[in-house]
């Protein structure tokens, strides 16, 4: 009896130890909400933002679709934004640490393999993003964009368009230490 006793308290005790499995989760890098119109098409995705660590002294602000079986479809992203609120021209996104210029790029994905990469029409002169806030207290960051983007090689896939019109966008989102 005095067995059966220490054997029970042992499983109580390793029962009430057992972590829960969503306290071990990774905390979610997005908040907030954003939206556009493609082509004529609504799209929302979730929001994130961090510093820009190739550009230093700048934000990068990623909008992320992702299906009902939480498989990543679409992507886009702003990087260089500049932490002063204003409208700033979107060229084609450039790595190179000496770049001022704010970069944008649109992916379609299929999970973690990428199906389509986009980049700013150049020739057309409308595409912007205007950071409209940040408040350092609360590190909520405002803006909105219009963006033509044109297709990189070919589209992603059949009936895809090259020319994709994103207008009408917006994000507000908490902007990440990390």
């Amino acid at each position: 009896m005095k067995n059966f006793l220490l054997l029970l308290s042992a499983v109580i005790l390793l029962a009430s130890c057992k972590k829960d499995p969503d306290s071990l989760a990774e905390p979610s890098p997005y908040w907030g909400e954003s939206s556009a119109i493609i082509n004529g098409e609504d799209w929302t995705a979730q929001p994130t933002a961090s510093i820009d660590l190739i550009h230093g002294n700048t934000w990068l602000v990623t909008m992320s679709f992702y299906d009902q079986f939480n498989i990543l479809r679409s992507g886009l992203n702003l990087s260089n934004v500049p932490f002063i609120p204003g409208t700033y021209p979107a060229g084609k996104r450039n790595i190179e640490m000496n770049n001022t210029s704010l970069g944008a790029t649109f992916t379609y994905w299929d999970g973690d393999q990428t199906d389509g990469y986009y980049t700013v029409l150049e020739s057309d002169s409308s595409s912007f993003v205007t950071v409209k806030s940040y408040d350092s207290i609360t590190k909520e960051l405002r803006g909105t964009f219009d963006i033509t983007f044109l297709a990189v090689h070919k589209p992603p896939y059949a009936n895809a368009q090259d020319t994709l019109r994103v207008r009408n966008g917006s994000f507000h989102t908490k902007v990440r230490d990390k």
